[in-house]
């Protein structure tokens, strides 16, 4: 969990990427400079709780699978 933490906010500008949302800029760089603008530091977080979740019922069912496997 600790490294999907470390890896949350390039995940939140791939999925700005992605969504190719306007006014936010056209490079990587650009993004976070608007992500931290707007909502600061923890702007790069946001979402990570749900996020988080679904990597923890992810991992878990995949060891449970594992383990009667």
């Amino acid at each position: 969990m600790f490294c999907y933490w470390v890896i949350w906010p390039f995940e939140l500008l791939k999925n700005l990427t992605q969504v190719g949302t306007k006014n936010v800029g056209n490079t990587n760089l650009e993004r976070a400079r608007y992500v931290f603008r707007t909502d600061g530091i923890l702007g790069f977080y946001r979402g990570i709780l749900p996020g988080s979740q679904s990597v923890f019922v992810r991992n878990g069912a995949s060891m449970v699978v594992l383990a009667f496997a």
